[in-house]
């Protein structure tokens, strides 16, 4: 059933602008560790790599072997965390009619605009997407816990 004038609230859309940005730091570490030259989503290797790296583990390639591996973080206690400078997001959303986008916003205004949005009528598309995104999926899958 689809409910009508659904939104998010306050925390609700940090906590998705929050994955947002996390992903989106995600992918260039990704290439940089496979060098993987052109788009990521083709391939089940980097896609694992990326789910073990947003789950907070630790990759490690053996280039000679053609191996790769994860670790606990806890298992490297002295390794120093380099964050990944990515370029800032340029975001677009569509609502209702979906007859005009709106953009590009940037990450902290999207947080903002997100509580004022319906879920069901809004979607999103950045550089890093490949096809529009529903606000309403993109809550499901970042915002429900996994037992749920």
């Amino acid at each position: 059933m689809k409910l009508i004038n659904q939104r998010l609230s306050a925390e609700e859309a940090t906590i998705l602008c929050q994955s947002i940005n996390i992903i989106e730091q995600t992918r260039p570490r990704v290439k940089e560790i496979l060098q993987i030259e052109g788009e990521l989503r083709d391939s089940k290797l980097a896609n694992r790599v990326a789910s073990e790296l947003l789950r907070g583990n630790v990759i490690r390639v053996d280039k000679i072997r053609m191996k790769v591996s994860n670790h606990s973080s806890d298992e490297f206690p002295d390794l120093d965390w380099e964050p990944v400078k990515i370029d800032p997001l340029e975001i677009y959303y569509v609502t209702g009619s979906r007859d005009k986008a709106h953009g590009p916003v940037n990450i902290y205004k999207l947080e903002q605009l997100l509580p004022h949005l319906d879920m069901y009528s809004t979607s999103i598309f950045h550089q890093g997407l490949t096809h529009w995104k529903s606000l309403a999926e993109l809550s499901e899958n970042h915002l429900t816990s996994p037992t749920n």
